[in-house]
């Protein structure tokens, strides 16, 4: 009996030894398989602010730098203007067109900002050398660029090693602090929530800092850098727009930008859309989302640049590549930015003919039992959302010269469509029509879509995205199943 229970002992004592073997050579392959930045390829806030500093003295005829703004804890916001100096108009003496793109949102996100230094380095030195599209370009255009908007959470991040930190400092989301349905389900009211929204709309110097260059330039057109997955969301993406499934005045245009996008960066966006139909949590108080909405801007696209889904051993894994594929990363995603370039250049014209024909006349018609697939009609259930339903038509109203108002129901007073479309009976479905820009240039040349609905859709997904998407990303799975993979509050 003594030698049997000293063997049952024994062969234990052997399989408890070798269990915890292989429990430590797993955590040591583990931790050789995961990765954290290397600061002499990425960014730290002390070397970004170094760099930045150097940018106006290294071209001198690309770059010019205004670094007045200050974040809650006192450093230094910068504003970074890239164009030709010496034109102060374009060619025909109007205005050069201004686009604003943020980066460094979210402190964990670390590639926008190596987004950011790649712009304007590949910008300005090509501007230098004379290559004749980047030249045309800021001839024409000034792209105003913001590399860090969230300096104070990078810090804390930085000191913390707390890889998943997203906000700032004071732990308000900068992407949840603007006025554009501020307060509602898509944000938190709690600090101890990611995505807490501060105590009222604009809290924030940071958000202030980006509102007031918007303003400032009356910008027309706009970026959002991040990371999570790899989309392209255009507006809208709060609560109360998923809800009455609202549309931006240049959703058609927008949509067709984001596409051609996707061609000249050969497929590397897997998804594509309006925010509510492709995420599944809404945002409140978005900065794309104000500035489309409150300050009407015409283009507002958010870009998720990278993600890799799964149990990741650390957030920065999640959210950024591997320090030696930062440079291949940056290559694939960076013709983004040209296409956009190009869009501003070549839409003026047509773009200024609609906002002259905006102001000559009034958006809205009435159109009854109108085909549902219609890309630019704006639906409005007239038996449901009694608040939703009085808000757009108080915008409508103001908008027709010949409504005279409307009562609960929601019933215009004037009608004001064709006569052979006015019967509009209780309980239908009214449709808004409004002219939509139209984007100029075809997109013949662009691969095969799926799409999520008829018509014109509002989001896209790639059917087969090419091999440089999958490149990145080390798997096949469309950007939606990183979304659904846990990968949570993005944007």
């Amino acid at each position: 009996f003594f030698w049997r229970e000293m063997r049952r002992n024994v062969l234990f004592l052997l399989i408890a030894f070798q269990l915890l073997c292989h429990s430590e050579a797993k955590a040591k392959a583990e931790a050789k398989t995961t990765y954290y930045p290397d600061y002499t390829i990425y960014h730290n806030v002390d070397r970004y602010n170094s760099e930045v500093e150097t940018l106006a003295r290294l071209y001198p005829r690309c770059v010019t730098t205004d670094d007045s703004g200050r974040s809650r804890q006192g450093d230094k916001l910068y504003l970074v203007k890239l164009t030709d100096s010496s034109k102060a108009t374009r060619a025909d003496g109007s205005r050069k067109q201004s686009m604003l793109i943020t980066f460094g949102e979210h402190a964990r996100e670390f590639l926008p900002v190596e987004s950011f230094f790649k712009l304007v380095h590949d910008t300005c030195k090509a501007f230098s050398t004379g290559q004749e599209e980047t030249v045309h370009l800021l001839a024409n255009v000034e792209l105003l660029l913001i590399g860090l908007v969230n300096p104070d959470g990078r810090r804390h991040l930085e000191t913390s090693k707390d890889w998943c930190w997203r906000g700032m400092a004071n732990m308000v989301d900068v992407n949840r602090n603007c006025d554009w349905e501020w307060g509602g389900k898509g944000s938190s009211g709690s600090r101890k929530n990611e995505e807490y929204r501060g105590t009222h709309a604009f809290s924030e110097p940071e958000t202030r800092f980006v509102r007031d260059i918007a303003v400032r330039y009356s910008i027309d057109a706009y970026m959002s850098m991040h990371t999570g997955a790899q989309f392209i969301f255009t507006p809208f993406g709060d609560t109360k727009s998923k809800t009455l499934h609202r549309r931006h005045f240049t959703t058609e245009s927008q949509l067709q930008l984001t596409a051609q996008i996707w061609s000249a960066t050969a497929g590397f966006f897997s998804g594509l859309g309006i925010v509510y139909d492709l995420n599944d949590y809404t945002a409140d108080g978005t900065i794309a989302d104000y500035l489309a909405g409150a300050l009407n801007v015409p283009v507002s696209l958010t870009f998720e640049l990278y993600g890799v889904p799964g149990d990741l051993p650390n957030c920065f894994e999640q959210f950024n590549p591997p320090n030696a594929r930062l440079g291949e990363t940056l290559t694939l995603i960076h013709p983004a930015y040209a296409a956009a370039l190009r869009w501003l250049v070549q839409s003026v014209q047509q773009r200024q003919a609609y906002h002259e024909d905006l102001t000559s006349s009034h958006r809205w018609e009435l159109v009854e039992n109108a085909d549902s697939d219609g890309s630019d009609l704006y639906h409005l259930e007239l038996t449901t959302n009694l608040t939703g339903r009085v808000e757009t038509l108080q915008q409508v109203c103001a908008e027709l010269n010949t409504c005279n108002g409307f009562n609960s129901n929601g019933w215009l007073k004037t009608r004001v469509a064709p006569a052979n479309q006015r019967r509009l009976q209780k309980g239908t479905s009214l449709w808004i029509k409004r002219p939509v820009l139209k984007f100029p240039t075809a997109l013949a040349a662009l691969p095969s879509f799926s799409a999520t609905s008829k018509g014109s859709p509002t989001s896209i997904i790639a059917a087969n995205p090419p091999s440089s998407a999958l490149l990145v990303r080390g798997e096949g799975k469309v950007a939606a199943s990183i979304v659904r993979a846990g990968v949570v509050g993005t944007l």
